[in-house]
């Protein structure tokens, strides 16, 4: 617990606030959610697309709250409490959250890009953790502050800078040595300004696609929220990127002179790349590559149980990143890295006795799904392809189009089914998706089943032992979120449910 003036740094964000209120009330913790607020904390009002926090400013105060951070002026102000008007109240409550933590790891390594981000993450925290160095990990699936994986049940992919900090605090508590952050565009964005105090070891970067723009707006402030980790590799740090990076020349101009960017390639000719790999073998749900650093004359092959080369991409990346950041010999990481498990939503695989061959993957934007299709066809060029997807509610409707003609392109049964609404209109969803599936005039056949769990159970009584049915866009996730509510839900779960009644009704 400190005062709120001790936190003062010399600090112009401090100099931008209009600050009303004589009194230097103790603080101990931050809240955005009045219903949380409690004794010494502060409560940030934000004025959210919804939803204005200034409405509650009364409430956190009756439950504690003696600081409010917020951006309009008000109409009364209680002596008692200390208020800061700030323009974006998030920004100034993340430079007090991270003031409040203090200590943190020393090494934090944040990863982003469209797709590929968890993978990536997940992959790399493995790596490190089996190489023997303490590595705390935050995934839009997973969380773990050194005592073990649990579910992230935090409701964004990056949390709120309070949680960052208070994770990174735990993570020091418990003894960590280093951190793997997946870093999102909402969460990098100044708007939000959830990441904006966190010093970066070093970042690594997948690729990236339009995505998001419900948020940003434009393809160019989305790009520039995914530079922002680059801005904020500290100095003498790493970047790493694959070759075929389509925003190279932007992220150079970010970088600090005293950052190194760093290349990775796969199956592709490249001069300016440090690690080169090469695919020596692949299938459906496996990859054989071969690896070469050139400046360090290594060289070793390794097996994923990934068949998709998104996959085999991510790895490479991550294991070139744990080269730079930890020094690990190479045939440490090669030995480390040859029992990567796979990440919980991933391209994971269920296969029973008579059953179709099922996926379920977090698939979720075009670029994904042009991946798992054409993966799929060419494994599977005699099999009909189906499957259920849609897309997000209240969430970029630029999208839904062409996901719509990639599969329709690929597919031969399509059965649309909720996959989160929220408010809108899951017809509305539909709908937008059907424009691209009738502009691939590819004779695929639709189904509109709201009920993803009857939408599932359909497609598998209708699918043969040699179709293949992929369930995309829910992977990891533990909800479909409707208008005013949740619905519990667990894929692997509900399909291995369904497979056990359709397993006892044809007699298994």
């Amino acid at each position: 617990m400190r005062r709120i003036t001790a936190l003062y740094p010399n600090n112009k964000l401090f100099s931008e606030c209009r600050i009303i209120g004589k009194v230097d009330p103790f603080i101990d913790n931050i809240v955005y959610n009045s219903k949380l607020a409690t004794k010494n904390s502060v409560f940030i009002a934000v004025k959210g697309l919804n939803v204005d926090g200034h409405t509650f400013i009364e409430e956190a105060i009756n439950k504690g709250s003696v600081a409010i951070i917020h951006s309009s002026p008000l109409k009364f102000y209680n002596s008692d409490v200390l208020y800061l008007q700030h323009p974006n109240p998030k920004r100034l409550g993340s430079l007090i959250a991270s003031l409040l933590a203090e200590k943190r790891p020393q090494t934090i390594i944040g990863v982003t890009g469209t797709d590929g981000k968890t993978s990536t993450t997940d992959f790399l925290y493995q790596i490190v953790n089996k190489c023997g160095i303490n590595c705390a990990l935050l995934t839009t699936v997973e969380i773990d502050e050194g005592n073990g994986k649990k579910n992230n049940n935090f409701s964004q992919t990056t949390p709120e800078a309070v949680d960052i900090f208070n994770f990174l605090k735990n993570s020091k508590s418990n003894k960590i040595d280093a951190v793997v952050l997946e870093a999102s565009s909402h969460g990098l964005s100044f708007d939000n300004s959830r990441l904006i105090d966190v010093p970066f070891s070093g970042a690594i970067y997948t690729n990236i696609s339009s995505e998001h723009l419900d948020f940003h707006k434009t393809i160019e402030n989305y790009v520039d929220s995914k530079l922002n980790l680059a801005r904020q590799v500290v100095k003498g740090g790493f970047v790493v990127i694959p070759s075929d990076f389509t925003y190279t020349n932007e992220l150079k101009s970010t970088l600090d002179n005293s950052v190194s960017l760093y290349k990775y390639s796969l199956d592709s000719d490249t001069d300016d790349s440090y690690l080169i790999a090469n695919t020596l073998k692949e299938g459906f749900g496996f990859r054989e590559i071969s690896i070469s650093i050139p400046s360090e004359n290594q060289s070793f092959n390794t097996v994923l149980s990934y068949g998709q080369k998104v996959y085999a991409q991510n790895f490479i990346g991550s294991l070139l990143a744990c080269r730079l950041q930890f020094k690990i010999p190479w045939e440490i990481i090669r030995e480390k890295s040859s029992s990567i498990k796979k990440v919980r939503g991933r391209f994971e695989i269920i296969k029973e006795v008579g059953s179709p061959t099922i996926v379920v993957d977090f698939a979720h934007t075009s670029v994904a799904f042009e991946e798992i299709f054409s993966h799929t066809r060419k494994y599977f060029q005699n099999s009909r392809i189906r499957a259920v997807f849609s897309a997000a509610g209240q969430r970029d409707r630029s999208k839904r189009p062409s996901m719509g003609f990639i599969a329709a392109s690929w597919c031969d049964y399509i059965y649309l089914s909720d996959e989160d609404p929220r408010s809108e209109d899951p017809n509305q969803i539909f709908s937008d998706i059907e424009k691209g599936i009738s502009l691939a005039n590819s004779g695929c056949v639709i189904f509109k089943i709201h009920d993803r769990r009857e939408a599932i159970k359909r497609a598998i009584a209708e699918s043969s032992d040699e179709d293949v049915l992929l369930l995309l866009s829910k992977g990891h996730e533990q909800s479909i979120h409707y208008d005013g509510y949740d619905l519990e839900w667990d894929e692997k779960k509900v399909v291995k449910e369904i497979l056990n009644a359709w397993g006892k009704q044809n007699g298994r």
